[in-house]
């Protein structure tokens, strides 16, 4: 199953980081100053992610599920992949840290819109997702505040 999970994982990275990715300035909404969305692959919660160095905003991008429901036969695997993009940002203060988020989210959003469709490999995206939003909270460079993108992808791997 390693091979499964580790495939959509590393598409969907090299999505997000890639030409039409989250560094390409999307329909001229982008400033200047804007900070990249650096994306790491690993599911891991905020206090450990504290410990080492980071780099605001993140993007956290793991599989949280799979579902092999068998719907091609004699498929080792036809089923769905859930994808989750964990995006953080932290500020020093409160105030702009939930626009800042909200800004970070849509970016992740276009890119998404933009590659609908087949990824290759077996991974089909129809385009629908889940965007869940955490309380803002002590951490990071003062205070931190998260949200969760659920994708769910369809895959089929002999």
């Amino acid at each position: 199953m390693l091979g499964i999970t580790n495939r959509a994982c590393r598409l969907l990275a090299d999505i997000l980081s890639g030409e039409t990715g989250l560094g390409v300035v999307l329909d001229g909404q982008d400033s200047a100053e804007d900070a990249g969305l650096e994306v790491k692959m690993c599911n891991v919660n905020t206090d450990l992610a504290e410990r080492g160095v980071i780099r605001y905003p993140v993007a956290y991008l793991y599989v949280e599920r799979l579902v092999n429901n068998l719907a091609e036969r004699f498929r080792t695997f036809s089923g769905v992949v859930r994808l989750v993009v964990e995006v953080r940002v932290s500020r020093e203060r409160v105030e702009r840290i939930e626009e800042e988020l909200l800004h970070q989210v849509e970016k992740v959003l276009r890119v998404l819109n933009l590659h609908r469709g087949d990824w290759g490999y077996g991974v089909f995206f129809g385009g629908r997702y889940e965007v869940s939003f955490s309380a803002v909270k002590p951490g990071g460079k003062g205070f931190i505040q998260a949200a969760r993108i659920g994708i769910d992808v369809n895959m089929s791997v002999e």
